[in-house]
């Protein structure tokens, strides 16, 4: 739900003006080595990464499911720009519902999403 309304609320503010680049910030967690506590990542590829369905055989995404793309990829000039007028490093971002609060369940998450 809190996708949908940061969608709408947007689009609705941006609607009717013209713009170039919409930024989406915010505080996440990270997979040790590759984004330790602290670090700034700029995504090149933007997964929403528990979006979709479980079944007997394991999870399938609304990509696999035929509702739609669960990864999104920013233009790569801005990406590259943003990392270097920030410092940060380049890497893929998940996006899930909920705060992974089990090693049990980041374990999946990066099994899902290597």
């Amino acid at each position: 739900a809190a996708a949908s309304t940061a969608a709408a609320l947007t689009a609705a503010a941006l609607g009717g003006t013209p713009y170039d680049l919409v930024v989406s910030a915010g505080i996440a967690g990270g997979f040790a080595p590759g984004a330790p506590v602290g670090s700034l990542v700029v995504a090149d590829e933007i997964t929403a990464a528990d979006l979709g369905a479980e079944t007997g055989d394991g999870f399938l995404t609304v990509t696999e499911l035929g509702f739609g793309t669960a990864a999104h990829r920013p233009p790569e000039s801005l990406v590259r720009a943003t990392a270097a007028a920030t410092g940060a490093a380049i890497g893929a971002a998940l996006t899930v519902s909920t705060v992974t609060g089990t090693a049990a369940r980041a374990a999946a998450l990066r099994e899902r999403h290597p």
